[in-house]
């Protein structure tokens, strides 16, 4: 390993190595994952790989998710976005984009995740066919809020063939294991070993910036174990101690116990300050300014634990803004949260005065069950069952709302895949409020859950048959008529009658959702061709176009019955025939 004139020691192979990988994106597009340990080199690697592709005039999209961040709904996607101009997209996909990043309103379904991707494939196209290369940087993937992870891993898998370089960065977790799977089909994987001692002893020499003893100097080097930021925060802690000949060196037992005692060294106003960073998604000079800290960020500054540039602030390492959070005590965790309701503004703003509270608020659990609801309406959904988790936390049980709340919230905690949770809270409404309308909402809900994991398809027509002896409600009575359509294998002629029940109910409302009518007429044929009454081609295929815009796939979709009920049906052309349409629905 070489040490670069650009001061990044014992990585200057790999550099060289993404600086060629950018050179050459005009040719080729590239799709590189650099992995490594925390503290192993990974971020000031992308740092400057940044920095080269600005340098080679490079379009540069960057996001630096955090812990925190991952509350916030897309936010990776508003950071990748935010420098592109969204008028160069069709009128659709800016309506998508626009929706889900919080410009605009929609009372509609929310955008599905292929549109939002495809939005952002069509921003990177209109870039390249303006001679104007792009480079994607992430770092830390593995923190990436979930409503962004499914658009962007649609986008990045259909870059075009030229034009485009992606440098992701994920940290490896114990034992060597990827925290979760990458975003998208890798070209090559850089991975970051350790480096070797000699290297190790320049980096602590340089960080302790005095002449120090070679025994000393060889413990810090051992005890790295060629991890750099563990080394030069080593040697940043211990500098007093090495000062003083004859103290015993002490050795801390984790990069986290190093930077925890490092950042105990700084004055007790400049760690609040430092943990009121750790604690904001986007924090900035004019947050700090509001309050009040900012002149006590500077020590932190000139100890190398922060930078402020370009008016925003962040820490030089993520595993710094992980030990000022740690570094906070519970309680004292409360007033900041406190503090910092009163400088941030929407669903950040309502989730800071969640954690900051102490006693059960009605009011404030209405207006989080509330912002729930909107980031589900965009797309949202593990985000918007984490906001209805904290709605249900602050309210009280003998609420008069409560049980609408344990409803909702169970509803989102299903469609976000926490279907034991769902199905607890759901069970626990249904034994413990009065209110028809809510309990049949939560029958059916549960109706939906059994039809999805039990093998017994009789609970899942149980539940619904419950919902219907409640519900008046017409969406609901449809949806639990559709679930009787699907279940009911005893009697194939009673499963019929729910699924004309269900239409003719469909038939009554002006404008019905087309994913919920698609559905309707999907159960309807298959309750059909088990009843003896042949394949409902025509009733398919227009579920098929319902299906057209929705993100439904797999046995329960239109085009998949089809090609089943086709294949049942012994006419094994036309179920083959129906395959590759399936296909291209998928991928639309």
């Amino acid at each position: 390993m070489r040490v670069g004139e650009d001061g990044l020691l014992g990585r200057q192979d790999e550099l060289e190595h993404l600086r060629r990988v950018i050179g050459d994106a005009p040719i080729r597009s590239r799709r590189v994952l650099v992995l490594g340990e925390p503290g192993i080199g990974k971020t000031s690697l992308l740092d400057r790989a940044e920095s080269a592709a600005r340098d080679a005039g490079h379009r540069v999209l960057v996001a630096r998710p955090t812990q925190v961040e991952q509350r916030l709904p897309f936010a990776v996607l508003g950071d990748l976005t935010r420098d592109l101009r969204l008028d160069q997209l069709g009128v659709g996909r800016r309506h998508a984009l626009e929706v889900v990043l919080g410009r605009r309103h929609t009372d509609q379904q929310p955008p599905l995740a292929h549109h939002v991707g495809m939005a952002l494939v069509e921003l990177v196209d209109a870039e390249v066919a303006a001679g104007r290369p792009v480079t994607v940087v992430v770092d830390d993937v593995q923190w990436i809020d979930a409503a962004s992870r499914e658009p962007l891993e649609f986008a990045l898998r259909r870059l075009p063939p030229a034009g485009v370089c992606v440098v992701l960065a994920q940290r490896l977790e114990h034992r060597g294991v990827r925290a979760d799977t990458p975003l998208m089909t890798l070209d090559e994987i850089v991975r970051l070993t350790p480096l070797p001692p000699d290297v190790t002893e320049r980096l602590v020499r340089t960080a302790v910036a005095r002449d120090v003893s070679p025994h000393a100097v060889a413990r810090i080097v051992t005890t790295a174990q060629g991890n750099p930021l563990y080394a030069i925060e080593f040697a940043r802690s211990a500098r007093d101690t090495l000062a003083e000949p004859g103290r015993p060196l002490p050795v801390p037992s984790s990069l986290t116990a190093v930077t925890a005692a490092r950042l105990a060294e700084l004055a007790p106003a400049t760690r609040r300050a430092l943990s009121l960073v750790s604690m904001l998604v986007r924090p900035s000079i004019a947050t700090m300014s509001r309050l009040g800290v900012l002149d006590d960020l500077r020590e932190a500054e000139v100890a190398g634990v922060l930078v402020i540039d370009n008016r925003t602030v962040r820490f030089t390492h993520p595993v710094l803004a992980s030990a000022a959070y740690d570094a906070t005590t519970g309680t004292e965790r409360i007033a900041l949260h406190g503090r910092l309701a009163e400088v941030t503004q929407g669903t950040e703003q309502l989730i800071h005065r969640a954690l900051a509270a102490t006693h059960s608020d009605d009011t404030l659990a209405e207006e989080l069950l509330a912002a729930a609801q909107r980031e589900s309406a965009r797309g949202a959904t593990h985000e918007a069952a984490d906001i209805a988790a904290l709605s249900l936390g602050l309210s009280s049980p003998d609420a008069a709302n409560h049980g609408r709340r344990a409803v909702t919230a169970g509803d989102l905690y299903f469609r976000a895949g926490r279907t034991d949770e769902a199905a607890e809270l759901l069970e626990d409404a249904v034994r413990s409020t009065g209110d028809e309308a809510l309990r049949a909402k939560a029958f059916l809900v549960l109706a939906t859950i059994e039809y999805s994991r039990s093998p017994d398809s009789e609970v899942a027509a149980r539940l619904a048959r419950s919902c219907l002896g409640l519900a008046t409600d017409l969406a609901i009575r449809i949806e639990a008529h559709a679930i009787l359509a699907r279940c009911d294998y005893l009697d194939f002629h009673e499963a019929v009658r729910h699924a004309d029940a269900a239409l003719g109910l469909l038939a009554e409302q002006p404008n019905p959702d087309p994913v919920l009518y698609a559905s309707v007429l999907t159960a309807s044929a298959s309750a059909r061709f088990s009843a003896g009454l042949g394949v409902d081609r025509e009733g398919l295929e227009q579920a098929i176009a319902l299906e057209r815009d929705a993100d439904v796939i797999g046995a329960d979709s239109a085009f998949g019955t089809l090609a089943a009920l086709l294949k049942y049906a012994d006419d094994v052309d036309a179920s083959i025939s129906a395959q590759p349409y399936s296909t291209t629905m998928t991928m639309c």
